[in-house]
């Protein structure tokens, strides 16, 4: 199923490569300009030819984190104007690369997306692309652009990952309360309480406070040592 599902989502690739490998003429008339590009980079005599934007579509899908990433901001929907300027990826590249390698278009439902994501490897890419799916692009933007959302983006995140810890919760109510689905289910609870709570301190204190401790809460990296505390409340009272 997962196969037939990444068939689906590089259908324009394939038959690029197909036409390429069996020696079929390049089809001007049937091709996109994405696939005509592909064509050309997959044939020597037309190497010259590529775009550079096109090129570099064509050698992500190369790279694992790379293409990892791409893919994870695709189903995240994020918009490529703000990937331009986070990653410094065109949106020629990025649109390239999702009409050939990831069309999420060409699914016929979202049960289609859900049975790929359960069922893909590695673990962390799985995981990467999950939460790209379920929450958006905020949590790609802060972990690999090193951009924090602001204070609004920040709430929306924290109450679906909230929630989302509510349902884990209840997953755990059909399993033994020793097994390690139950263990995962209440540590995630817990850790969803600590970013709630940090969300609404941030609601009270104002839109630039401790907007930090509230990431790193998020991400589950360790929290503030209480000098690093008692330094934060100096700085805010100066």
């Amino acid at each position: 199923m997962t196969q037939t599902i990444t068939a689906l989502l590089a259908r324009s690739s394939r038959k690029v490569e197909e036409d390429a490998k069996f020696g079929v003429s390049l089809d001007e008339q049937t091709y996109t300009k994405a696939m005509s590009q592909y064509y050309m980079y997959l044939t020597d005599s037309f190497e010259s030819e590529v775009e550079e934007d096109f090129a570099y579509a064509f050698t992500l899908r190369q790279n694992e984190l790379q293409r990892e990433i791409v893919e994870a901001l695709i189903l995240s929907e994020a918009d490529f104007a703000d990937v331009e300027e986070i990653f410094e990826v065109s949106p020629v590249t990025l649109a390239a690369y999702k009409e050939l390698f990831f069309e999420t278009a060409n699914l016929v439902s979202k049960l289609d997306m859900i049975s790929y994501l359960e069922t893909y490897t590695p673990d962390h890419a799985k995981a990467l692309k999950l939460r790209a799916y379920n929450l958006g692009p905020n949590f790609i933007f802060y972990r690999y652009g090193n951009i924090t959302p602001t204070t609004s983006e920040q709430q929306d995140l924290v109450k679906r990952l909230f929630l989302t810890s509510a349902y884990n919760a209840m997953e755990a109510n059909y399993s033994k309360m020793t097994s390690a689905t139950a263990k995962a289910a209440s540590q995630h609870a817990g850790m969803m309480l600590k970013a709630y709570e940090a969300i609404r301190k941030l609601m009270e204190d104002g839109p630039s406070d401790g907007t930090d401790v509230l990431v790193k809460v998020l991400v589950g990296e360790d929290e503030p040592t209480a000098k690093t505390k008692r330094k934060v409340k100096k700085d805010q009272v100066v």
